[in-house]
């Protein structure tokens, strides 16, 4: 699916920084109410819902999966700052639910991607972390609204996670991640495995980084042919990150050239195919050496277009961008991207649209009132099937209650 891990090895500053962000939120300009959203492009409007949460506890939601208009699945994990649960929750058609998860012993259980069967079904994946060690995990979920099970998959003996998902069908789906550290600058390498309709397999992966070789998202298109897109580190200049694009014939997956517009990192966090040929990654750039691990003021949002093995690259019109965590291409002219913009040290969600010319900004309701929004970000994005309308989930925080809580948006067509 289009979501993706957004920042690998690292979780959103509402998560664990809420009362920094307090403190700046009187400098903060009050954000429209729930009802005045006011258009700022000539794209979608997006409505906001505060999603069911245990109250107090921070919480994301990290990825989401639309069946119809009255089915769709979104997927995160609570925080406490020292243990996270998984969370998953269930749209019917006019309201979310949440869903009872497995019980774990491990001490931090994360959902970061998620697709549905055809069965209706819905297959979460994700990490585990016990006794300081990270185990990939996949669970899958009953249509009927039961409680999910863990199902087996892939082990690395050095541990590792799954970052996204997608379901071709019944009997053809992939998972993409890494085996190793979750660590940025540690070492890792590429997994990716295949589910037949039974059982999930591993499939061999070039990784071409001689430190890590990461993998965040996988669109497939036809049982012989998908994309998986990620980023990649050589020992010899372990602060240097570039893009990594992968592609799978039907026979064995292979490493495309792909373009590098940051001077230090260009990471890629989500891809979404238009056709045979023609997808969208997008993530972000860096340009300057830091030892800050997590440098959201330098970061720079980027759009990587490829067509027939051309590409393209495309920046966001708005100054205060950062990253592009999720994209979906609804067509060849009409591609979405979600992520978040840093003002002031305040995080807030972006939605911008491809239409064949330029990006543009949607309008976003952050869905508070009286003006006590102080951040939010996206993390997935998916689209009802059809022409539907389109999904987007992340975090948002507001004055009160102080914690990040996860927050869907929808848009308008």
């Amino acid at each position: 699916m289009t979501s993706a891990r957004s920042r690998i090895g690292r979780r959103p500053a509402a998560l664990t920084g809420l009362l920094a962000l307090a403190a700046l939120a009187a400098a903060i300009p009050a954000a429209p109410g729930s009802g005045q959203a006011a258009p700022i492009g000539t794209g979608r409007v997006w409505w906001s819902s505060v999603n069911p949460a245990t109250p107090g506890i921070a919480g994301t939601l990290h990825a989401v999966a639309a069946r119809s208009a009255t089915d769709a699945w979104a997927v995160g994990w609570q925080s406490t700052g020292a243990e996270a649960f998984a969370m998953v929750q269930r749209w019917n058609g006019a309201a979310w639910k949440a869903v009872t998860t497995p019980a774990s012993d491990a001490v931090w259980v994360q959902l970061n991607g998620v697709d549905i069967l055809p069965s209706g079904d819905a297959v979460a994946v994700g990490h585990t972390t016990a006794a300081g060690r990270t185990t990939p995990l996949i669970q899958q979920y009953p249509v009927d609204g039961g409680a999910g099970r863990e199902i087996p998959g892939p082990v690395p003996a050095a541990g590792g996670a799954w970052q996204g998902i997608d379901l071709l069908s019944g009997t053809d789906g992939w998972a993409v991640g890494q085996s190793g550290s979750l660590v940025e600058g540690e070492p890792a390498q590429t997994l990716i495995a295949r589910w037949d309709g039974t059982a999930w397999q591993q499939v061999p992966s070039p990784s071409p980084g001689t430190l890590s070789s990461r993998l965040t998202a996988v669109t497939a298109i036809a049982a012989d042919d998908a994309w998986a897109v990620g980023q990649f580190r050589d020992a010899t200049d372990a602060k240097v990150e570039k893009s990594l694009v992968l592609h799978w014939d039907g026979v064995a997956w292979s490493q495309v050239a792909s373009p590098n517009p940051g001077a230090v990192r260009t990471t890629l966090l989500a891809v979404d195919a238009v056709g045979p040929g023609e997808f969208w990654a997008v993530g972000y750039t860096l340009d300057t050496v830091t030892d800050d691990p997590d440098p959201d003021d330098l970061l720079h949002p980027v759009a990587l277009y490829s067509k027939g093995g051309a590409w393209r690259v495309l920046r966001s019109t708005k100054a205060t961008a950062t990253e592009f965590t999720g994209v979906v291409a609804v067509g060849p002219r009409d591609v979405v991207v979600s992520g978040y913009q840093l003002a002031a040290g305040n995080e807030t969600a972006n939605i911008e649209e491809w239409n064949g010319a330029a990006l543009t900004p949607d309008s976003i309701d952050p869905g508070t009132d009286g003006g006590d929004h102080i951040g939010s970000a996206l993390s997935g994005l998916a689209a009802e099937p059809n022409g539907g309308r389109l999904w987007a989930v992340g975090w948002a925080a507001n004055l009160s209650p102080l914690a990040a809580q996860p927050y869907s948006w929808r848009s308008d067509r």
